[in-house]
């Protein structure tokens, strides 16, 4: 309202010097279409800024997937008005326009879960494997602490019924698209490390498998099956 006041006292006090009021109006009206055409973008992103706030589609802190213009993995670390500012995982902060934004993943879990079922040789006594695996476990975690994002979970030793041997499970949670880590770098060592007791093992016998669960399912402890 204030500028309508403006622009027209303005346009009042033109036409005391001779100006057309007709001509004033009418050049501010394509200025204003000019105008009105270029913050489109703008009104857009600040539209679609609002709706992801206020909808919950993603917050500060979540691990997402957001697929635009380009495909875009990390965590947010801002929502604005015009730019949705992501960390992803070489450590870049990536600016998105609100409206370039078609859809939005969210990882519940920070990142994705990965389960790596070690097989037991026969040889090694259970407990001894639950050691080799948990100290394995752990120094890949220190080691690429920046890719495994929390504390792996070792579970107990399982026995599917029937079976003739016993395996333990693993659970890592990692950086989305980083699952490679745990399929090569940590089976390679877990084989190294069980051949000792069995000249044969190999690498099928550490399967890598990954699970889009809400809730992780209960590890058994050792020997309760």
């Amino acid at each position: 309202m204030t500028f309508l006041i403006y622009f027209f006292a303005l346009g009042f006090f033109l036409e005391e010097f001779g100006v057309s009021l007709t001509g004033y109006l009418a050049s501010g009206s394509i200025a204003a279409l000019a105008i009105s055409f270029g913050s489109q973008g703008l009104v857009q992103d600040m539209v679609i800024g609002l709706t992801l706030i206020f909808s919950d589609a993603m917050d500060v802190g979540d691990m997402v997937e957001i697929v635009g213009l380009a495909i875009v993995i990390g965590r947010v670390e801002e929502i604005g008005l015009r730019f949705t500012k992501v960390l992803n995982f070489h450590n870049q902060q990536v600016f998105i326009p609100n409206r370039t934004i078609a859809n939005v993943s969210r990882f519940p879990h920070g990142g994705i879960y990965v389960y790596a079922g070690v097989q037991i040789p026969s040889d090694l006594a259970p407990e001894k494997a639950v050691q080799i695996v948990e100290s394995l476990a752990q120094g890949m975690w220190r080691q690429f602490d920046g890719i495994i994002l929390s504390e792996p979970v070792v579970g107990g030793v399982e026995r599917p019924p029937k079976a003739g041997w016993a395996f333990i499970r693993v659970h890592f949670t990692v950086w989305p698209g980083q699952g490679d880590l745990i399929e090569t770098t940590f089976r390679e060592q877990t084989v190294n490390a069980m051949k000792p007791f069995n000249a044969a093992y190999a690498g099928w016998q550490v399967p890598v498998t990954y699970r889009a669960m809400n809730v992780a399912r209960p590890l058994i402890p050792v020997e309760s099956r």
